[in-house]
């Protein structure tokens, strides 16, 4: 899906349309557009989600790298959600993008695929 938007009424409408919808061909898209801010809502609560879960963060760390210090980072993402509330919105989505490897949108809902690495860097810059 692609970014765009349209104007009605002076007022600014912000979607992601389907590339194939894009250049004319709406046979191949099962969703031919989206709200940006409500996809863009839902990936950051199941991002924030996830981020609330140190436990699992430990794992899959330290299934990528092997070497961890649990407590060290257990500890810092304790605290994620009232570092999340503080931070300006551009540093949430740089965490965001940091963390995402790619979403598939279908008809169900979204899958959210994320970067192992990204957990890592991020827990890098938490225990840092």
């Amino acid at each position: 899906m692609i970014p765009t938007y349209t104007i009605k009424n002076g007022k600014r409408y912000r979607y992601y349309l389907c590339s194939s919808k894009a250049v004319g061909n709406n046979d191949s898209c099962t969703i031919a557009r989206l709200s940006a801010s409500e996809a863009e809502n839902l990936v950051t609560n199941q991002v924030l989600n996830l981020l609330k879960k140190p436990e699992f963060i430990v794992h899959t760390i330290s299934q990528s790298t092997g070497n961890l210090q649990e407590s060290v980072v257990i500890n810092s993402f304790k605290q994620i959600e009232k570092v999340w509330d503080e931070l300006f919105p551009v540093e949430q989505a740089r965490i965001v993008s940091l963390l995402i490897k790619d979403i598939t949108i279908s008809p169900n809902g979204l899958n959210i695929r994320i970067l192992k690495e990204g957990l890592h860097l991020l827990s890098n810059e938490l225990t840092a």
